[in-house]
């Protein structure tokens, strides 16, 4: 997540309701101004495996980065001690991921990763699974990408978390402009970091 001056923070609630036999998710936005304590290039909300992925991408990138985490260490050094929650909010992004995409090349894919569930499927993570163009400066990474509903719980997980981390933190360092971003050159320097983009490249 990158900020360059104050902004309100969005946040979305849902809230279903019965329609026909069918559900319907409704989004409310509230807004609220938030101080400004400090200034940085790219700021990561969240210590778990994507935002440690992207807070070391970005930083070698040569982004200055904040790292914000309200526990006391970050998730790679500690385990939960309350049971967790699996299903969190999701982005809906530019695009998202899900089964349809297995083995399909897609041409903006930021990393790939496997089915945990099965054995065989692969995907390429699109980078619109990362942002929405209506919201500017905000990338998301881990389980709260934009994964349809059939692939959710495989996005879910810390191999995805680091791959679609290490994506967002790359790309907060290249720039801001998400939808307008120079995607050869995110994974040019995604390939130089070791990261594989395309099936055919396994």
């Amino acid at each position: 997540m990158r900020r360059e001056a104050a902004h309100a923070i969005i946040a979305a609630k849902r809230k279903w309701t019965e329609n026909n036999g069918g559900i319907i998710m409704e989004f409310i936005r509230e807004e609220r101004q938030t101080p400004i304590k400090d200034r940085c290039r790219v700021l990561v909300a969240g210590g778990g495996y994507a935002g440690v992925s992207a807070a070391l991408a970005a930083a070698r990138g040569g982004a200055d980065v904040l790292l914000l985490e309200r526990g006391e260490s970050c998730v790679p050094v500690t385990m939960a001690t309350i049971p967790e929650l699996r299903m969190t909010r999701r982005l809906i992004g530019e695009t998202d991921v899900s089964a349809r995409d297995d083995h399909r090349r897609c041409e903006r894919s930021v990393g790939m990763f496997s089915d945990w569930t099965k054995r065989g499927p692969v995907y390429e993570l699109p980078f619109g699974a990362l942002y929405h163009p209506s919201v500017p400066n905000l990338l998301t990474a881990g389980r709260c990408l934009s994964a349809a509903d059939d692939l959710w719980n495989v996005t879910r997980v810390i191999p995805v978390c680091a791959v679609s981390g290490e994506a967002a933190g790359t790309a907060a360092a290249l720039g801001c402009d998400f939808p307008a971003l120079d995607i050869a050159a995110l994974q040019e320097t995604l390939r130089a970091q070791g990261v594989r983009v395309h099936l055919d490249e396994l």
